[in-house]
């Protein structure tokens, strides 16, 4: 399988977003990130079965991934944005 700049993208997002999380809370959300991500990923794939009476697990993984692409990379921005604004507030 040839990777994708997508495909290293999202991997990035969800790391990077679970550091985030980590150093401005002060505390890990692995677990809840990951039950996130189950969860994610059983919703889509329940969408998909009901949509198409069929169950292909490579179009539910793409399916997956992108959706994981797009919520995390505004995930991302969000707490980028938010943890600047937290330090900055704090050395007024």
């Amino acid at each position: 399988m040839i990777l994708r700049r997508g495909n290293v993208a999202t991997a990035f997002f969800i790391a990077a977003v679970y550091v985030l999380l980590t150093v401005l809370f002060g505390k890990s959300y692995f677990i809840h990130l990951l039950l996130f991500l189950l969860g994610l990923h059983a919703a889509i794939a329940i969408g998909y079965w009901r949509k198409k009476a069929d169950f292909r697990l490579a179009a539910v993984f793409r399916l997956f991934w992108r959706a994981c692409f797009l919520i995390f990379a505004f995930l991302y921005a969000g707490l980028l944005v938010y943890g600047m604004m937290v330090r900055v507030a704090a050395n007024l």
